[in-house]
């Protein structure tokens, strides 16, 4: 053992607590070396043993007089995921319950997604069939995506009741392809981060790390997969946009649709190769994410078929 670490380690007699590792909770009492003999975790003395150094300044987990704030704070912090995991330690105590919160409220805004682009459609689909009557047209003739045909005669428009609207905006899942397409990714990325989640507990019974408690796992997962709220709140404020100024827009194609899935995936597991290789400290970081990101793809893969066979052909 060199003079620095054992100069580093703390007088244990006058500590009366235990301390922890707060990757596997092994007792570091005792210890010189800033090492866990258990897990391998490396921390310096004058952290682990600091109670001041464990509040994050700005994570959700951590403050909940100011919820709103906090939240948008964290999801913005995740932007730039080497300086946020660099800002957060394992030493730092987490919150499932608000973890958990963290990754619901995420979710909600993702859905956004499908939500905007399904009221395009609707809208298109209702201005079309009020103008059903005039033109003597069907339905399945109308482009939902594209502008509303133009009266050919000055036959006036003949109105319909909300309730027949209503009726053609759910026909729109029937007859817009790509919507069910848009919808399938989004469900394929909300479940995306709990499918990785189970690979890496699958993965991790192999590793030397195995005690790793799962909680710090799911901290990995839940801020590196938070970016599809992002996407959300920018489709929502468009959605808005389109209410007072009413352009036209037309459903994303399910090409470009799966492109973007796949950047935002690509996104996701770069992200969690940062929070390995500087919150976790894993020596194989990438190989490690590598691994469970092929887990993951094929059983995503798996579900993507039978969602094509029994969902977005019909």
């Amino acid at each position: 053992m060199d003079e620095t670490a054992e100069s580093s380690a703390p007088d244990w007699d006058a500590i009366t607590h235990d301390v922890l590792c707060p990757l596997c909770e092994y007792n570091l009492r005792g210890l010189s070396e800033g090492r866990c003999p258990e897990c391998g975790y490396q921390f310096e003395w004058s952290v682990i043993t600091d109670p001041a150094a464990r509040a994050h300044p700005f994570l959700f987990e951590h403050h909940p007089e100011r919820n709103v704030r906090s939240f948008f704070r964290t999801l913005l912090g995740t932007i730039t995921p080497r300086r946020f995991w660099k800002s957060l330690s394992p030493m730092q105590p987490s919150r499932p319950g608000r973890l958990l919160a963290y990754a619901v409220i995420c979710s909600m805004l993702t859905l956004l997604v499908v939500v905007a682009p399904w009221f395009w459609a609707a809208r298109q689909a209702w201005l079309s069939n009020s103008l059903a009557p005039a033109l003597n047209v069907s339905r399945q003739s109308f482009s939902y995506g594209g502008p509303v045909p133009a009266v050919q005669t000055p036959t006036p428009v003949v109105e319909i009741s909300w309730a027949e609207r209503w009726i053609s905006a759910k026909e729109v899942w029937g007859y817009e392809r790509n919507l069910r397409a848009l919808l399938v990714y989004i469900v394929l990325w909300l479940i995306w981060p709990w499918m990785t989640l189970l690979s890496l507990a699958v993965f991790q019974i192999s590793m030397r790390r195995a005690k790793i408690r799962t909680i710090h796992v799911a901290r990995c997962v839940f801020y590196s997969f938070d970016v599809g709220a992002w996407l959300g709140i920018l489709i929502g404020l468009g959605a808005v946009v389109s209410l007072v100024l009413r352009p036209t827009i037309s459903v994303p194609d399910e090409e470009f649709t799966l492109c973007v899935f796949f950047v935002l995936l690509l996104g996701g597991f770069y992200r969690m190769w940062r929070a390995y290789r500087f919150y976790l400290k894993f020596d194989h970081a990438f190989l490690t994410i590598f691994s469970a990101a092929a887990m993951t793809f094929l059983l995503g893969l798996s579900l993507y078929l039978d969602f094509e066979r029994d969902f977005i052909g019909r």
